[in-house]
């Protein structure tokens, strides 16, 4: 019990999630830093220079695929997940996974609201902003030419 509870404490802290074996392939504290560490290290190499249209295309694909049947079906980047009907709201912790598990970021509550995750041009801009480290996804004309390019 008290593994799981580690497990469960590791991913709330580093949004990371680790299977519970790991723990026995890495018996000691020492250890097991050692390889959270490591897989820190290889998220922010791989996420680290993610540029925003790598971004809107990971986004996009996942959102086609696993909410459109395969089918774009005319979906601009700026359209609204929930007035589309395209995210039906008790699936939306699909999209949440999704981001946390490819792009090794922890979704808090806060992150939820406000827009961020109602459309492929809202989810990366945040996914950007929480990848680089920044306050804003970039100019205004950035978000601009991602709803231009799909019109």
């Amino acid at each position: 019990m008290r593994a799981v509870n580690v497990i469960g404490e590791v991913e709330r802290a580093f949004g990371i999630r680790f299977p519970l074996i790991s723990l026995f392939h890495a018996p000691t504290i020492a250890q097991f830093a050692e390889h959270v560490d490591r897989e820190i290290s290889l998220r922010r190499e791989n996420c680290e220079h993610t540029d925003l249209a790598t971004i809107v295309g990971a986004v996009r694909t996942f959102i086609v695929e696993n909410y459109l049947g395969g089918q774009e079906n005319g979906l601009q980047d700026g359209d609204s997940f929930l007035d589309q009907e395209i995210i039906d709201p008790m699936r939306l912790y699909e999209l949440v996974d999704f981001l946390q598990e490819t792009y090794g970021i922890s979704m808090e509550d806060d992150a939820l609201a406000g827009g961020n995750l109602d459309s492929i041009d809202s989810v990366s801009r945040f996914l950007h902003r929480r990848l680089n480290g920044k306050g804003s996804a970039g100019s205004p004309s950035d978000a601009g030419n991602l709803v231009s390019k799909n019109q």
